[in-house]
């Protein structure tokens, strides 16, 4: 399954992917054809925040649809193709998750990093993945429109007056494209791609003509320079930073001081992640009923975007009505790749991997997203923590007996089991281990 993005205390992409009963869905679900393959990953651990604790809907049972049953042999192959490419690169799971996202939902995605992080590279395993056609290239100051959507056909032109253009293997004709440099091509050609991404359209020939273009994917060590290119850059729905390699054993790997041959990807599955069950999968996700915590969440992050003067000191972050309503179709998408029916409140750390244009932006945008998440939370916390001092006040350099043992631990356990995240456990063992005796601090360890 697909890994999930970051996030304080929430099912991570990782954890639903451990959490998820894939060989019982592979051994029982499929219907039609033959199931492709299972993939195996090295199990991932789990972050220490994160709860065991399974997740309340607000939704009523009859309410919700069986969706990932709907669309499970499509669910496989997104995540066969995601296991495919989180074996042939380290520490991109969450570039990975982002990508596959972003094709399933048909949005467009930038990524930014410094020379060598192999962004383009990985986008390229990406395209020999999809069955489809991808347009590949690097733009620059003196790219030329014929280079990126083809060139004139003269012939035509002749005979009837009229311009069009070859556009055979061009962006157009083809469903993904990944441009590199993307910021470097001349106004132009930035104009015509505006056009494609915000209406999926083009002119020619008089007529309105579709664009066979699904999603594409920018890439550069730079961010967008200058008022000219924001609007293009708001285009680009989903935003990600790749870093370099940082853990050891995985760059001694990767520079060939440990033994480590990187998987070519298998024959079959070149080509195997077909379009008509991306479609599928985006189609069961506009069915998927919203939590109503998704939507206190989602308005609560919203204020705090607008109350982010450290970004923008006038108006903070405002997100147009546009890309708020398509940042939800994605964060639907996002939880059916995560093996969900229902949109629950920790889908909307999406805006975190949206709203921000530099990385220093990005760094305050985390926060005031994950800061609505983990809202109750907080709110949580606090009410346990004068629960336990009250109590521990009690018994402060003494013994507690078993009864008040019980009663204080019982307490905690209630609320802790109120919250999906650990940062009331953590705040309690604080208070626990300031507040009380050595002995009532190993009982209450135990527990937590």
């Amino acid at each position: 399954m697909l890994p999930q993005l970051a996030g304080p205390g929430v099912p991570g992409f990782q954890e639903l992917h451990e959490a998820f009963d894939f060989d019982a869905l592979h051994a029982a679900c499929y219907t039609q054809g033959q199931a492709p393959a299972r993939r195996r990953r090295a199990p991932v651990a789990a972050t220490p925040q994160a709860s065991a604790r399974p997740v309340k809907h607000e939704v009523e049972p009859g309410e919700v649809t069986d969706l990932v049953g709907e669309v499970k042999y499509s669910l496989q192959l997104v995540w066969n193709a995601c296991d495919v490419l989180n074996e042939r690169w380290f520490e991109r799971e969450q570039e990975i998750a982002l990508l596959l996202v972003s094709a399933v939902s048909g949005r467009h995605m930038f990524f930014r990093g410094p020379p060598g992080t192999g962004k383009t590279e990985l986008l390229q395993d990406f395209g020999k993945i999809c069955g489809g056609n991808v347009f590949d290239t690097v733009l620059g100051v003196n790219t030329l429109r014929d280079e990126v959507e083809g060139p004139i056909d003269v012939p035509y032109l002749q005979s009837t007056g009229k311009q069009r253009r070859n556009r055979e293997g061009m962006l157009t004709d083809c469903e993904f494209a990944v441009l590199d440099e993307v910021w470097k091509a001349n106004s132009g050609l930035l104009n015509q791609l505006l056009r494609i991404m915000s209406q999926g359209d083009y002119f020619e020939d008089g007529q309105v003509q579709l664009a066979k273009t699904r999603s594409i994917f920018g890439a550069s060590n730079e961010g967008p320079q200058g008022p000219s290119l924001e609007a293009l850059h708001s285009r680009f729905m989903l935003r990600s930073i790749v870093e370099y390699v940082s853990t050891p054993e995985h760059r001694n790997k990767l520079l060939g001081f440990n033994e480590w041959n990187r998987p070519e990807i298998a024959e079959d599955m070149l080509g195997s992640l077909d379009f008509s069950h991306l479609d599928k999968i985006r189609n069961a996700a506009q069915r998927m009923p919203v939590c109503p915590k998704f939507v206190e969440t989602w308005t609560r992050a919203i204020r705090n975007l607008r109350n982010c003067r450290q970004v923008r000191k006038k108006s903070g972050i405002i997100l147009d009505d546009r890309r708020c309503k398509a940042l939800i179709e994605i964060a639907k998408v996002w939880a059916l790749l995560g093996g969900k029916n229902v949109l629950t409140k920790e889908y909307a750390l999406i805006l975190q991997y949206t709203a921000w244009d530099s990385p220093k932006e990005k760094v305050f945008v985390e926060e005031a997203v994950r800061s609505a998440v983990k809202d109750r939370s907080v709110n949580v916390a606090a009410k346990s923590f004068e629960e336990v001092k009250s109590v521990s006040a009690v018994y402060v350099g003494t013994d507690m007996d078993e009864t008040a043992q019980a009663t204080l631990l019982g307490k905690i356990n209630e609320s802790a089991s109120e919250v999906e995240s650990g940062h009331v456990a953590l705040d309690i063992r604080e208070v626990i281990k300031c507040d009380l005796t050595r002995r009532s601090y190993a009982e209450a360890q135990k527990v937590l």
